[in-house]
């Protein structure tokens, strides 16, 4: 069985075929969902379509009486006349998207009809010149096999232009089935936006939490570090001291939104052109900061139409920043004087995520204490051996314990 997921309002005619030929059809419902059942087992190319997009290709492993799922999200066509007359002015050559095949078949598709156009146009345009139509496949099947299928699409894509006008003798039909990528490359868009966004460092900012952090810290640590925090707390925009700073990587954290790629996800055969490219890119924003304008700063990073920017599902909204009150930290301060004299208590914020995310949104201002002491390298927290001293378990039970007594009575 095999279910699919689009992420455009249209209909949608997802195909899942194996190597051989196309084993079902069927079109999406009005959310964009659709299911095929009785597929055989195996590696099959799930495949979609629909009037006006590109077609996407998604490799699907089904298990035997399991359900296999595919999420297909759909990229306009974007190529015009004009596009494809600057790609052949420039390389001499030009790729055409939204020109479809069934599997394992020569005959052009309805929906490649408006790309068929704008080949017409351009052709018809620069009226002396000769063309050579090339045809690629994926490398599903015997390479012969799809040579000789390459050869044959490209001889239809001829056939349409001829009966549209086009007089043959200007066209040369020419298969390379799998062997030869074109050069407009989905890995290459994706791989230039990624780099663009690991050189951007988003803006200085400084909360009730950050503030009261970095000028406890700075009493502790003196010295460069030390005097780089007062400096910050000066004035956020003072580059030297930013630069010391973010020579930690907690601090680079708190002293901004960050957003770095944590996963990438690229094409369907070691041997075929990628149908498409996804990176995911994990944004930590500074509480204040809103959804949109990360997204809109992503965006203009990037700076490539073949490319779009969009949030997954979210864990819930936006945090805001809570304010730091006496009433929230002098009991903390009461009783770590208590267990643990001279000791300092300096406020942090906490670059990760926690139940704050949904509390102070709804206006619960939240605030996380623990009284556990762990080594400098943090336990190993969400890692391999994570770990606490025994002596601070029991330190810290005893800690929460007088804290929340103090705070019920208030």
């Amino acid at each position: 069985m095999f279910q699919a997921r689009k992420r455009r309002k249209n209909h949608t005619t997802p195909t899942v075929s194996n190597s051989d030929a196309a084993t079902g059809t069927t079109a999406t419902d009005a959310k964009g969902h659709c299911m095929l059942k009785n597929l055989p087992a195996g590696l099959v190319t799930a495949s979609a379509i629909a009037p006006g997009y590109d077609e996407v290709v998604i490799p699907v492993d089904l298990q035997a009486g399991s359900t296999g799922t595919a999420n297909f999200e759909l990229r306009k066509h974007k190529e015009g006349v004009a596009d494809l007359e600057k790609s052949i002015g420039q390389s001499g050559t030009a790729a055409i998207y939204g020109v479809h095949f069934d599997t394992g078949s020569a005959t052009l598709r309805p929906d490649s009809a408006a790309a068929l156009q704008n080949v017409l146009a351009l052709i018809d345009k620069m009226s002396n010149s000769k063309w050579i139509i090339s045809g690629h496949t994926d490398n599903q099947g015997a390479a012969a096999l799809n040579e000789k299928l390459s050869q044959d699409r490209a001889a239809s894509v001829i056939a349409w232009l001829a009966a549209h006008g086009v007089d043959a003798k200007r066209l040369t039909p020419q298969g390379f089935g799998a062997s030869r990528p074109v050069a407009d490359n989905a890995i290459y868009h994706l791989v230039r936006a990624v780099d663009r966004i690991s050189h951007y460092e988003f803006p200085v900012q400084l909360n009730d939490a950050s503030r009261a952090y970095f000028a406890g810290m700075a009493k502790v640590l003196g010295g460069e570090n030390g005097a780089a925090m007062l400096a910050v707390l000066k004035n956020p925009q003072d580059a030297a001291a930013v630069a010391i700073l973010d020579k930690n990587v907690n601090w680079h954290a708190m002293l901004r939104t960050t957003c770095v790629a944590t996963m990438l996800s690229a094409g369907h055969a070691t041997n075929a052109l990628p149908q498409r490219a996804r990176a995911n890119i994990n944004c930590r924003i500074f509480p204040g900061d809103s959804l949109e304008s990360v997204r809109a700063t992503l965006l203009k990073l990037v700076d490539d139409p073949a490319v779009s920017v969009t949030v997954p599902e979210i864990r819930g909204p936006i945090a805001t920043p809570a304010p730091l009150t006496p009433q929230v930290l002098k009991p903390v301060e009461q009783v770590a004087a208590e267990l643990w004299p001279g000791v300092p208590v300096i406020p942090t914020l906490e670059p990760g995520a926690t139940d704050a995310q949904f509390l102070n949104p709804a206006g619960i201002p939240t605030y996380g204490v623990d009284g556990f002491f762990v080594d400098p390298d943090g336990g190993n927290i969400h890692g391999l051996n994570e770990r606490i001293r025994v002596t601070s378990v029991y330190e810290g039970r005893t800690f929460l314990y007088r804290l929340i007594k103090i705070y019920a009575n208030q």
